[in-house]
């Protein structure tokens, strides 16, 4: 990927019971619907997650009421070949971090397939 361009990433809950996530992204095009449990669809499930969508994604900063010092907050989502996880980085009215979020697991014993 390239370092200097920003992309942009979408997911969103597909509307049938949470079960899946649709993706869509500025990088390679790609976009897709993918299924995040086992249901009673057709296919092969294929462990870890896409290549196209694995790496470092974050937004940009956005306000937050929560804490009067560090208005500002970003979320960075990474996805590598086994598990999704979060974090949520706090700054303050100068885009200084002030504290740094933990990496919270999203899933892990990832595995995806392409929904038709």
């Amino acid at each position: 990927m390239d370092q200097e361009k920003k992309y942009e990433l979408s997911l969103k809950y597909l509307d049938f019971s949470g079960v899946g996530y649709s993706v869509k992204t500025d990088y390679l095009s790609i976009s897709g619907n993918y299924l995040t449990c086992d249901t009673a669809t057709s296919g092969k499930w294929i462990t870890g997650a896409p290549d196209d969508v694995q790496g470092k994604w974050s937004t940009d900063f956005y306000r937050s009421s929560s804490f009067k010092d560090s208005p500002y907050v970003k979320t960075t989502l990474n996805i590598d070949g086994s598990s999704i996880g979060e974090s949520n980085d706090m700054y303050n009215a100068q885009y200084k971090m002030t504290a740094e979020g933990a990496n919270v697991g999203i899933n892990s014993g990832l595995s995806y397939k392409k929904n038709w």
